[in-house]
């Protein structure tokens, strides 16, 4: 509802939709019709934040690396549970990929939200899961969940890398700002916003693509 409130607002730069992954890119590979093209309504202005995902099991799970836990849900077919966020959410899509990618029998548990999914894996209601560190890391400092790979190709505290993927939230506006072309300055000045949205948001300057 907020990419849709953006797109009908006035085209002069001042409305900007704080986006993601979610409705930018897999939404648009999951429905058939959507109010908006996710691709040709938006144009990005600036990335703000980009959000390391890794992929935790419950610390009941006898596996200590991601090698042992591809062999243990080999062993295992059908019997290996993952939560998400619900269906579609980038938890899933990123768990599908993982099962089709090493021809596991893996059984997708869909919770109302990644809060909830990571307490049922931290309870042992399932097995593994996938998604942002931020959710995970309290439950891995408690003992509760252990954290077997990142990702994407970035450091997150000696948890071994595994691949690059990563859920990328930036700053979109309507895509007729390009059509009422900003100047220099107006630009400049959204970038700046940006830059300060981000630093309230995370606590630093963003990083990722370039402002």
């Amino acid at each position: 509802m907020g990419a849709q409130q953006v797109l009908r607002a006035s085209a002069d730069g001042y409305t900007l939709e704080v986006g993601g992954s979610i409705t930018h890119a897999i939404n648009g590979a999951l429905y058939k019709t959507l109010a908006f093209d996710p691709m040709n309504d938006f144009v990005p202005v600036a990335m703000l934040a980009n959000v390391v995902n890794v992929i935790g099991v419950s610390s009941k799970l006898p596996v200590k690396t991601f090698k042992d836990f591809l062999a243990y849900a080999a062993a295992n077919p059908g019997k290996v549970n993952y939560s998400s966020g619900g269906i579609g959410s980038h938890n899933h899509l990123g768990m599908v990929t993982l099962a089709r990618a090493t021809h596991l029998d893996l059984v997708h548990v869909p919770y109302k939200g990644g809060g909830p999914a990571v307490f049922a894996l931290a309870q042992g209601e399932v097995e593994v899961f996938h998604g942002g560190a931020s959710l995970l890391a309290p439950q891995a400092t408690s003992g509760k969940v252990r954290l077997i790979a990142v990702t994407e190709i970035v450091a997150y505290h000696g948890v071994p890398i595994l691949d690059a993927e990563g859920a990328l939230f930036g700053s979109l506006c309507h895509f007729d700002v390009v059509e009422q072309p900003l100047s220099d300055d107006e630009f400049g000045d959204l970038q700046a916003f940006a830059r300060a949205l981000a630093q309230y948001v995370i606590g630093r300057e963003p990083s990722g693509l370039p402002l």
